[in-house]
């Protein structure tokens, strides 16, 4: 299981070396194509939802990555209310149609759940895609990754007590505090390497450790917020598009929550 973990993750790697070195019209290509089969993924966990249904609902999440692209913030706000108004009237069709399905007010639940879930974080994370630089990312990936890393071998050689073993059984406090220290010092040192904090005086330190520790937690957060959603759906992955790592949600669960912090932040920190 390792070993294709590593394989998976030296393909990924390299593909995105890639697309960095492609410039940011491709990053952001990627990043879409990333955002309309996470958005596949997440309608399918809530059965029985049928594929060209699936298809549909996720051509209208991916609207909103599009607006933005084309028109800013209102053209994405337009496409919100599009689809949800697409969404409740195709609901209440489809229930009035089929009899034997009685009320599901879960699946129209499932759905607007999405449309935040995605439409929100997906739509910032494809936004700071368009607005970081290319060193920017790289940054924001490292600690992203030293946070998934730290968690997942500092747990394993650790162990003790479990962070959420409601909704995410493996993972342990010591895992936690393991990622979260690997990111804060991933932005230190990456970001002095990447020159995004020059200077190295105690003000830099500072907001590249607050950095570090904004985007793990956040991280950590979007980890358990995507368990609690296979949790409840009774799924082990969200897909199997990444052999070893699952689907797409499972690997940028961290980045959908991490990303916009920073984006909304500003760059106020570097």
């Amino acid at each position: 299981m390792l070993r294709q973990r590593l394989i998976t993750a030296a393909v990924l790697i390299a593909i995105a070396s890639l697309m960095f070195m492609l410039g940011a019209f491709a990053l952001r290509l990627m990043v879409l194509f990333l955002y309309a089969v996470g958005s596949y993924e997440f309608v399918r966990l809530r059965q029985p939802m049928e594929a060209k249904e699936s298809i549909l609902v996720a051509g209208l999440y991916t609207l909103l990555p599009l607006s933005f692209w084309y028109w800013g913030v209102s053209g994405m706000l337009v496409s919100a209310v599009i689809g949800a108004l697409i969404i409740i009237c195709s609901q209440i069709v489809k229930t009035e149609k089929d009899a034997h399905l009685g009320f599901p007010i879960d699946v129209l639940g499932h759905l607007f759940l999405g449309l935040c879930y995605l439409g929100i974080f997906g739509t910032t994370l494809f936004a700071a895609v368009g607005q970081f630089s290319r060193v920017e990312l790289l940054w924001l990936l490292g600690m992203v990754i030293a946070a998934d890393t730290g968690a997942y071998f500092g747990g394993r050689a650790i162990g003790g007590p479990k962070l959420a073993p409601r909704i995410s059984p493996n993972k342990t406090c010591s895992g936690a505090l393991c990622g979260i220290a690997s990111s804060m010092l991933v932005s230190l040192f990456v970001g002095r390497w990447l020159g995004i904090f020059p200077d190295g005086n105690s003000v830099s330190v500072f907001y590249a450790l607050l950095s570090g520790l904004i985007v793990s937690v956040l991280s950590i957060f979007g980890d358990l917020t995507e368990s609690l959603l296979k949790r409840a759906h009774d799924v082990k992955d969200s897909g199997t598009i990444f052999p070893g790592h699952g689907g797409v949600l499972d690997r940028i669960d961290g980045l959908l929550f991490a990303a916009p912090a920073l984006y909304l932040l500003g760059g106020c920190f570097w």
